[in-house]
């Protein structure tokens, strides 16, 4: 009779890495026009009823911002995976 072998060891994607780091880097830097918008709309009261390509550049500017949180709420969601 023989004895059983050990089941071998499942090897687990490493959570870590530069990836997470990257993409918060990459997030924060499409934040960055987001806050411009939001600091110009107050410094220039006058541009509060825009123009139509006024306002077309602060909604593009607005989905960049929230493409760059969603890439750093994935990072951390990459990060703390088990």
């Amino acid at each position: 009779m023989s004895t059983p072998s050990p089941p071998e060891p499942t090897s687990t994607p490493d959570a870590g890495g530069c990836l997470p780091i990257l993409l918060v880097m990459l997030g924060v830097i499409m934040l960055l026009p987001g806050l411009c918008v939001i600091v110009l709309m107050f410094a220039d009261r006058t541009l509060i009823p825009p123009e139509g390509s006024i306002a077309l550049l602060w909604i593009v500017c607005f989905a960049v911002s929230a493409l760059g949180i969603y890439l750093m709420i994935m990072a951390y969601r990459r990060s703390t995976r088990s």
